[in-house]
C-alpha cells in the first residue's frame, strides 16, 4: 500500500469502536473469504458495490443469499 491508503486505513481504523480480526497478520489463500463469511454472519443488510462480474464479491452475495440474509447490490454497470 501506498503511505497515503497507510495513512487512511490507520486513520480509519483508530475511529473503530470494535476491531475483530479473522486471521493472523499474514496474508492467506482464504483470509478474505473468511473475512467476507464473518462480515455477513454478523450483518442483518449486506450492502455490496459490484459490476456484475464473478469475484469476491459475486462469492460474499451467494453467502448472503445461504444465510437468508437481506441483500441491496448496487450494481456499478447500471447504478439506481
Amino acid at each position: 500500500w501506498s503511505e497515503n491508503q497507510q495513512d487512511i486505513y490507520n486513520k480509519i481504523f483508530k475511529q473503530a469502536d470494535l476491531v475483530h480480526y479473522v486471521s493472523k497478520n499474514t496474508y492467506t489463500n482464504d483470509c478474505m473469504n473468511n473475512r467476507n463469511n464473518y462480515m455477513v454472519t454478523k450483518a442483518d443488510v449486506v450492502i455490496v458495490i459490484w459490476n456484475g462480474n464473478p469475484s469476491g464479491t459475486a462469492n460474499t452475495i451467494q453467502m448472503a443469499k445461504q444465510q437468508g440474509k437481506k441483500i441491496r447490490a448496487i450494481n456499478l454497470n447500471n447504478p439506481k
